[in-house]
């Protein structure tokens, strides 16, 4: 009787620990959270792509692709700098921030790298 009583037991504690997960919410992330994880990749490449491109633009034989990339990356510059500017951009980095940055400033990133002239053994 006593051990039907201690696995009665048992097995309602295993449920109940169970079940206590089962009330938690999933918090959302915030904007800022989610500029905070992506921000330091994007401004790497940023920078990077900033560089390569000074050096596109003082040989003459790629001055044409830097001038054009010069183009894309002063597009693109305001959308990072709102984003990825750090304790500056964070008050004002939002949902629509981070639209623009997804849907401009990333493929615009992704496509000056994909025409920037490197040979294969440096894509």
């Amino acid at each position: 009787m006593k051990l039907i009583r201690l696995m009665v037991a048992v097995a309602a504690m295993t449920a109940l620990c169970l079940l206590t997960g089962c009330g938690v919410k999933p918090q959302p992330i915030n904007p800022a959270q989610i500029a905070a994880i992506a921000c330091p990749q994007v401004n790497l490449v940023h920078s990077q792509l900033v560089v390569l491109n000074t050096a596109l633009q003082a040989d003459p034989a790629t001055a044409a692709v830097g001038k054009q990339a010069q183009a894309q990356l002063d597009a693109i510059h305001p959308i990072v700098t709102a984003v990825c500017n750090g304790a500056a951009a964070a008050p004002a980095v939002s949902l629509a921030s981070l639209q623009a940055l997804v849907t401009t400033g990333l493929p615009a990133l992704g496509h000056l790298a994909s025409t920037l002239p490197l040979p294969p053994a440096q894509e």
